[in-house]
Protein backbone atom coordinates (compact mmCIF):
# COMPACT_ATOMS: atom_id res chain seq x y z
CA UNK A 1 0.00 0.00 0.00
CA UNK A 2 1.29 3.45 -1.45
CA UNK A 3 2.15 6.12 1.38
CA UNK A 4 -0.86 8.03 -0.18
CA UNK A 5 -3.46 5.35 0.53
CA UNK A 6 -2.09 4.49 4.06
CA UNK A 7 -3.15 8.08 4.59
CA UNK A 8 -6.32 8.41 2.84
CA UNK A 9 -8.29 4.67 4.42
CA UNK A 10 -8.79 6.73 7.50
CA UNK A 11 -11.26 9.24 5.17
CA UNK A 12 -12.17 6.31 2.98
CA UNK A 13 -13.92 4.48 6.26
CA UNK A 14 -15.44 7.41 7.27
CA UNK A 15 -17.32 7.77 3.72
CA UNK A 16 -17.74 4.55 3.56
CA UNK A 17 -19.68 4.43 7.21
CA UNK A 18 -21.69 7.81 5.68
CA UNK A 19 -23.15 5.15 3.43
CA UNK A 20 -23.75 2.22 5.37
CA UNK A 21 -25.44 3.55 8.88
CA UNK A 22 -28.85 3.01 9.59
CA UNK A 23 -30.00 6.26 10.63
CA UNK A 24 -32.42 8.28 9.63
CA UNK A 25 -33.22 9.92 6.50
CA UNK A 26 -32.44 13.28 7.95
CA UNK A 27 -29.44 12.31 9.69
CA UNK A 28 -28.46 10.27 6.27
CA UNK A 29 -27.82 13.49 4.59
CA UNK A 30 -26.09 15.03 7.28
CA UNK A 31 -23.77 12.34 7.35
CA UNK A 32 -23.12 11.67 3.69
CA UNK A 33 -22.34 14.98 3.88
CA UNK A 34 -19.53 15.30 6.55
CA UNK A 35 -18.53 11.79 5.28
CA UNK A 36 -18.11 13.33 1.74
CA UNK A 37 -16.23 16.98 2.79
CA UNK A 38 -13.95 14.49 5.10
CA UNK A 39 -13.29 12.12 2.15
CA UNK A 40 -12.66 15.42 -0.07
CA UNK A 41 -10.10 17.25 2.76
CA UNK A 42 -8.30 14.14 3.45
CA UNK A 43 -7.75 13.56 -0.31
CA UNK A 44 -6.89 17.13 -1.29
CA UNK A 45 -4.38 17.50 1.65
CA UNK A 46 -2.34 14.17 0.59
CA UNK A 47 -2.29 14.78 -3.17
CA UNK A 48 1.21 15.41 -2.97
CA UNK A 49 2.26 19.32 -3.49
CA UNK A 50 5.50 20.23 -4.44
CA UNK A 51 6.54 24.08 -3.91
CA UNK A 52 9.44 25.96 -4.62
CA UNK A 53 9.17 27.82 -1.22
CA UNK A 54 11.91 27.42 1.01
CA UNK A 55 9.70 28.48 4.40
CA UNK A 56 10.90 25.95 7.17
CA UNK A 57 7.81 24.26 8.23
CA UNK A 58 7.67 22.73 12.18
CA UNK A 59 5.74 19.91 12.56
CA UNK A 60 5.40 16.75 14.96
CA UNK A 61 5.66 12.87 14.05
CA UNK A 62 5.05 10.86 16.96
CA UNK A 63 6.41 13.13 18.88
CA UNK A 64 9.72 14.01 17.43
CA UNK A 65 10.03 17.42 16.00
CA UNK A 66 11.16 18.75 12.92
CA UNK A 67 11.79 21.95 10.73
CA UNK A 68 11.73 21.47 7.51
CA UNK A 69 11.91 23.96 4.50
CA UNK A 70 8.60 23.73 2.49
CA UNK A 71 10.71 23.00 -0.99
CA UNK A 72 11.05 19.45 0.68
CA UNK A 73 7.72 18.76 1.79
CA UNK A 74 5.51 17.35 -1.05
CA UNK A 75 2.90 15.36 0.63
CA UNK A 76 1.87 16.16 4.95
CA UNK A 77 -2.00 15.66 6.12
CA UNK A 78 -2.32 19.04 7.82
CA UNK A 79 0.17 21.76 5.91
CA UNK A 80 -0.32 23.81 9.04
CA UNK A 81 1.58 21.81 10.12
CA UNK A 82 1.99 20.43 14.54
CA UNK A 83 1.17 16.15 14.97
CA UNK A 84 1.19 14.30 11.66
CA UNK A 85 0.88 10.38 11.03
CA UNK A 86 3.53 10.71 8.54
CA UNK A 87 5.23 13.27 6.32
CA UNK A 88 6.72 12.58 3.01
CA UNK A 89 9.54 14.37 1.49
CA UNK A 90 10.85 14.36 -1.85
CA UNK A 91 14.56 15.29 -2.82
CA UNK A 92 16.64 14.23 -6.13
CA UNK A 93 18.83 11.24 -6.26
CA UNK A 94 22.31 11.16 -5.70
CA UNK A 95 22.57 14.84 -5.01
CA UNK A 96 19.63 14.70 -2.15
CA UNK A 97 18.55 18.30 -3.38
CA UNK A 98 14.78 19.56 -3.20
CA UNK A 99 12.79 21.29 -5.75
CA UNK A 100 14.24 24.72 -6.91
CA UNK A 101 14.78 26.56 -9.93
CA UNK A 102 18.02 24.49 -10.76
CA UNK A 103 16.34 20.64 -10.09
CA UNK A 104 12.85 21.76 -11.84
CA UNK A 105 13.75 19.70 -14.95
CA UNK A 106 14.49 16.44 -12.56
CA UNK A 107 10.90 17.11 -10.90
CA UNK A 108 8.74 17.94 -13.86
CA UNK A 109 10.38 16.13 -16.82
CA UNK A 110 9.03 12.36 -17.71
CA UNK A 111 11.19 9.59 -16.04
CA UNK A 112 12.36 8.64 -19.72
CA UNK A 113 13.00 12.90 -20.93
CA UNK A 114 15.23 13.41 -17.47
CA UNK A 115 18.47 13.95 -17.82
CA UNK A 116 21.44 12.16 -15.81
CA UNK A 117 21.68 12.59 -12.32
CA UNK A 118 17.81 13.54 -11.99
CA UNK A 119 15.08 11.04 -10.57
CA UNK A 120 13.12 12.27 -7.90
CA UNK A 121 12.76 10.06 -4.76
CA UNK A 122 9.95 10.55 -2.24
CA UNK A 123 10.46 9.49 1.07
CA UNK A 124 8.01 9.27 4.42
CA UNK A 125 9.20 10.18 7.94
CA UNK A 126 6.74 8.00 9.88
CA UNK A 127 6.91 7.67 13.93
CA UNK A 128 9.06 4.96 15.83
CA UNK A 129 7.07 1.79 17.52
CA UNK A 130 7.59 -0.35 14.38
CA UNK A 131 9.93 -3.27 14.68
CA UNK A 132 13.80 -3.24 14.74
CA UNK A 133 15.37 -4.92 10.95
CA UNK A 134 17.06 -7.28 13.03
CA UNK A 135 13.64 -8.35 14.69
CA UNK A 136 11.71 -8.35 11.80
CA UNK A 137 14.71 -10.73 10.24
CA UNK A 138 14.30 -12.97 13.46
CA UNK A 139 10.65 -13.29 12.71
CA UNK A 140 10.71 -14.29 8.99
CA UNK A 141 13.29 -16.11 8.67
CA UNK A 142 11.59 -18.91 9.42
CA UNK A 143 9.69 -18.57 6.05
CA UNK A 144 12.72 -18.49 3.91
CA UNK A 145 13.33 -21.59 1.79
CA UNK A 146 16.64 -21.70 3.60
CA UNK A 147 18.00 -21.04 7.42
CA UNK A 148 21.13 -20.51 5.41
CA UNK A 149 21.54 -17.78 3.67
CA UNK A 150 22.12 -17.35 -0.44
CA UNK A 151 24.94 -15.37 -1.17
CA UNK A 152 23.43 -11.56 -2.86
CA UNK A 153 24.81 -9.28 -4.48
CA UNK A 154 26.75 -6.03 -3.46
CA UNK A 155 27.42 -8.02 -0.66
CA UNK A 156 24.26 -8.87 0.80
CA UNK A 157 22.87 -11.77 2.36
CA UNK A 158 19.40 -13.28 0.29
CA UNK A 159 16.94 -15.23 1.46
CA UNK A 160 13.57 -16.17 -0.73
CA UNK A 161 10.15 -16.30 0.19
CA UNK A 162 7.27 -17.73 -1.89
CA UNK A 163 6.55 -19.83 -5.01
CA UNK A 164 8.39 -18.69 -8.26
CA UNK A 165 5.25 -16.45 -9.23
CA UNK A 166 4.82 -14.26 -6.00
CA UNK A 167 8.59 -14.52 -4.92
CA UNK A 168 9.29 -12.12 -2.10
CA UNK A 169 12.94 -11.83 -1.43
CA UNK A 170 15.09 -10.28 1.57
CA UNK A 171 18.60 -9.06 1.37
CA UNK A 172 20.65 -8.19 4.46
CA UNK A 173 23.68 -7.37 5.95
CA UNK A 174 25.66 -5.39 8.20
CA UNK A 175 27.16 -2.08 8.03
CA UNK A 176 29.18 -0.18 10.79
CA UNK A 177 26.97 -2.71 13.28
CA UNK A 178 23.89 -1.30 11.61
CA UNK A 179 21.58 -4.06 9.97
CA UNK A 180 20.17 -2.90 6.99
CA UNK A 181 17.33 -5.04 5.45
CA UNK A 182 15.12 -4.67 2.03
CA UNK A 183 12.29 -6.52 1.65
CA UNK A 184 11.31 -6.86 -2.57
CA UNK A 185 8.14 -8.21 -4.61
CA UNK A 186 10.10 -9.83 -7.67
CA UNK A 187 7.76 -9.83 -10.63
CA UNK A 188 8.16 -10.19 -14.46
CA UNK A 189 8.75 -7.14 -16.52
CA UNK A 190 8.29 -7.76 -20.32
CA UNK A 191 10.48 -10.90 -19.83
CA UNK A 192 12.55 -9.01 -17.36
CA UNK A 193 13.07 -9.93 -13.71
CA UNK A 194 12.52 -7.06 -11.68
CA UNK A 195 11.33 -6.02 -8.18
CA UNK A 196 9.89 -3.04 -5.85
CA UNK A 197 11.81 -3.12 -3.00
CA UNK A 198 11.01 -0.85 0.44
CA UNK A 199 13.53 -1.16 3.63
CA UNK A 200 12.16 -2.52 7.30
CA UNK A 201 12.99 -0.89 10.28
CA UNK A 202 15.15 1.90 8.90
CA UNK A 203 15.61 3.74 12.43
CA UNK A 204 17.01 7.16 12.09
CA UNK A 205 18.84 7.85 15.66
CA UNK A 206 17.00 10.75 16.33
CA UNK A 207 14.41 8.67 16.38
CA UNK A 208 11.21 7.85 14.10
CA UNK A 209 11.28 5.73 11.41
CA UNK A 210 11.72 6.11 6.83
CA UNK A 211 9.71 4.25 4.60
CA UNK A 212 9.92 4.28 0.68
CA UNK A 213 10.19 2.37 -2.04
CA UNK A 214 12.55 1.63 -4.66
CA UNK A 215 13.59 -0.49 -7.66
CA UNK A 216 15.56 -3.90 -7.60
CA UNK A 217 18.00 -2.01 -9.65
CA UNK A 218 19.15 0.45 -6.85
CA UNK A 219 20.16 -2.29 -4.53
CA UNK A 220 23.88 -1.46 -5.61
CA UNK A 221 23.63 1.86 -4.08
CA UNK A 222 20.63 1.85 -1.80
CA UNK A 223 22.90 1.84 1.32
CA UNK A 224 24.36 5.18 0.58
CA UNK A 225 21.39 6.39 -0.58
CA UNK A 226 19.59 5.18 2.64
CA UNK A 227 22.27 6.90 4.58
CA UNK A 228 21.96 9.88 2.96
CA UNK A 229 17.94 10.19 3.63
CA UNK A 230 19.10 9.14 7.81
CA UNK A 231 21.40 12.07 7.99
CA UNK A 232 19.39 14.49 6.12
CA UNK A 233 15.91 13.63 8.55
CA UNK A 234 18.46 14.02 11.65
CA UNK A 235 19.55 17.49 10.61
CA UNK A 236 15.65 18.59 10.34
CA UNK A 237 15.09 17.13 13.72
CA UNK A 238 14.74 19.63 15.92
CA UNK A 239 16.33 18.74 19.61
CA UNK A 240 14.71 19.35 22.94
CA UNK A 241 17.42 21.96 23.91
CA UNK A 242 16.18 23.63 20.28
CA UNK A 243 13.10 23.95 20.87
CA UNK A 244 11.54 27.39 21.42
Amino acid sequence: MTPFMRGLLPAVCVALLAWTRPFPVAADDQTLSRGRAEFLKALESLRPRASLNTTPVEFSVGGIQYRVPRNYITSMADWNGGPQPLVTLTVNIPNLRPLSQDTLICFTQKATLRPPGCEPFPFDIEATGMVSADEAFANSQSLSHSQQPIEGPFGYEKYEIGADNSRIEYYRKIEGGRTLLYTCQIFDNHGERDGICTPIGDRVSTGGTLHFFFNLRHLSDIAEIDASLRTLTERFTVLPEERK
